[in-house]
C-alpha cells in the first residue's frame, strides 16, 4: 500500500480500491490493469 500511496494523488482510499480491483480480476499484464483503471500515457506515431 505504501508504494501505491507514493504516487501523487493516491491516498488510502484510492490505494485500497486499486488493490481490491487487482485481487478481484485476473489481469495478464500491467498494461491490462492500467487500461482497466483508466487513461494512461499513450505513445502515438504519426504517419
Amino acid at each position: 500500500m505504501a508504494l501505491l500511496q507514493s504516487i501523487p494523488a493516491v491516498g488510502p482510499q484510492v490505494g485500497g480500491n486499486i488493490l481490491s480491483v487487482m485481487h478481484s480480476h485476473n489481469f495478464e499484464s500491467a498494461e491490462q490493469l492500467a487500461a482497466y483503471l483508466g487513461p494512461g500515457p499513450v505513445e502515438r506515431q504519426l504517419a
